[in-house]
Parts: structure tokens; sequence; C-alpha cells
């Protein structure tokens, strides 16, 4: 692995050590990661409007043999789409490469692994606090609707590329049944589109929960993810700027 030497002020260094501590990595493990997702990250004139790929500039000559292989395979195996195949595999065997996207038509962009990683502790953080939620109301100090809602899962923003890919991988998380508690919400009318940028708002009540967590580290069992009702007034604070009406 590849060694790079960055100097930064101190007050840089002060809040990396921070935003490392609310991710519960060391220093140099969070800077790797945010190196890795910024070296990675696509913007917008990276993908085509579908959000599919782009055609590649070039395609490693292994590459263009495989798929000539499955292209010339294909040819055989359904003789209506005998004539596109068989100008697939010219496009690859003569390295058209502005003709390329034809076979990566469907494919999206990477979510990076950052970013699958802040959709689970996303989808974590709404596990604990929802159940927080619920045992407040069994001990009859119920919070607001209003406050339930904001303290909610509501999905992400579908017109918003980013929020959107983040929302299909929480589609396919639910689909492998992993975090069935949020099925309502993408199977519900919304298909959980949240209609506006949501992204921001969780990351606050995030790292406001991260907190509320790690104070609770000397709980044992399930009583350290059982938040106060002052735990949720702060995340959802942290989230929305002030309590619900």
């Amino acid at each position: 692995m590849a060694t790079i030497n960055v100097r930064v002020s101190d007050e840089v260094r002060d809040r990396l050590e921070l935003s490392a501590l609310r991710e519960r990595q060391s220093l140099s493990e969070y800077v790797r990661d945010v190196l890795s997702a910024s070296a990675f990250y696509q913007n917008d004139d990276d993908v085509t409007s579908s959000g599919d790929l782009p055609a590649p500039e070039s395609m490693a000559d292994r590459d263009r043999h495989v798929l000539a292989l499955l292209h010339e395979i294909l040819e055989h195996v359904d003789e209506r789409e005998a004539d596109y195949h068989q100008g697939r595999v010219e496009v690859l065997q003569k390295g058209f490469t502005a003709e390329y996207e034809a076979d990566l038509r469907g494919y999206s962009v990477e979510l990076s692994r950052s970013d699958c990683r802040l959709v689970r502790d996303i989808l974590d953080m709404f596990r604990v606090v929802g159940a927080s939620v619920a045992r407040l109301s069994e001990d009859g100090t119920p919070v607001s609707a209003d406050t339930e809602r904001r303290l909610s899962y509501q999905g992400f923003d579908f017109n918003d590329r980013r929020e959107g890919h983040m929302a299909s991988y929480v589609d396919h998380l639910v689909r492998t049944e992993r975090w069935q508690e949020v099925r309502p919400i993408i199977e519900g009318d919304s298909r959980g589109n949240s209609h506006g940028e949501m992204l921001p708002t969780y990351s606050r009540m995030l790292a406001r929960y991260k907190e509320a967590i790690t104070a609770r580290r000397r709980e044992v069992g399930f009583a350290a993810y059982e938040l106060a009702t002052d735990d949720l007034s702060a995340i959802e604070v942290a989230g929305y700027g002030r309590p619900a009406d």
C-alpha cells in the first residue's frame, strides 16, 4: 500500500481527529477513507442522463476479448438478435470506443464504500432511535407525533443523484432481509422518496447519535442503546435545528 505524506494546520488535524472519533476510527483510517471516497467520486459530468456509466475512453484488450466472446455466444443462442451481436463483436474487435456504452447500459456508477457504510449507519441509528421511542411510549412518556416522525427514516431524495443511489441501496438491503423496519417506507406511497434533500439532516443526527452512544459505553447489553428523552431531543435538534412544535 502506498504512503502519502500531507501537511495540514493544527485546526484541520483537530477537526479530522474529532471526525475520526465520531466514526470510531483511527485518524489514519478515517483520512484514508475520505481520500478514497474523493478519488473515486463521480460528478454529474461523469454519468449519462440516465445515471448509467458513460462510454469508457478505453477498454483493456482482455475485457474487449471477453465481451466479444460473450456476444459471439449470444449470436448463436438468440438468432433473432444475431445481427445486433455481430455488430457488437465488430465494435469490440475494432476498438470503436464511442460505441462501448451499449455494453455498459444499465450499470450505475459505484456507490462508494464510505457511502455504503454511511447508509448502514443511518439505518442503524433509526433502528436504535425507533426502539427507544417505543420504549418511552410503553413507559408512559411518549414523544410527540411530530418528533416521532422526525426521528424516523423518511427515505432519500430521488432527484439528487447521490441520495437516489443511496435509496437504491436501502431498497436492496431491505429486499435481502435486512433493516425490515423500513420496509413500510420503501413499499408505501412514497416508495422511499423523501422529495427533499435528507442526507445533511441525517448526517447531523448521526453525529449527535454517535456522541450519545459513546457516552453510554459503560452500560451493559441493550441498556447501552436505550436512549433517554434528552438524547432523543438532542438528536432531533441536531437534525432540524429546533424541537418540533
